[in-house]
């Protein structure tokens, strides 16, 4: 992961329990005593992972400077409704808004889809709104 340590787990786990036989002088009822010790200690590496999540421009149809995991500009977004060819070569039928090939316009994004989008966070450490993770 770009060459950045995993921080390792140290967990211990330790649990008691008391008990036993116990007479009683009088030689009444007879009580049970026991005794009981856990301890489990436990070294792993932390299973943090990092994912990519959608940009603040993604998340408003402005894909014009996303990039895919090889760093390259991934602008081109086939606008359905066009019937037409979205390729590097031809992009007359790639959602364009305002001449900026790459975004969508507001008016085409999808309701529902924005609110369930939103669920997801924001970038909020290095790494996670770039590409290849």
């Amino acid at each position: 992961m770009r060459g950045l340590p995993k921080q390792k787990i140290n967990q211990s786990d330790q649990g008691y329990t008391i008990g036993g036989p116990l007479d009683r002088p009088n030689g009444g009822a007879r009580l049970f005593f026991f005794l009981n010790q856990e301890f489990q200690q436990v070294l792993t590496a932390n299973n943090e992972a990092r994912v990519r999540v959608p940009t603040e421009l993604e998340r408003r149809g402005d894909f014009s400077q996303t990039l895919d995991n090889a760093g390259r500009l991934f602008n081109l977004i086939r606008d359905p409704a066009s019937g037409l060819p979205c390729t590097a070569t031809d992009t007359r039928g790639c959602f364009a808004d305002g001449g900026v090939l790459g975004r969508i316009p507001q008016n085409r994004l999808y309701d529902v889809g924005l609110r369930v989008l939103n669920m997801y966070p924001l970038p909020n450490s290095a790494g996670t709104g770039e590409p290849g993770l």
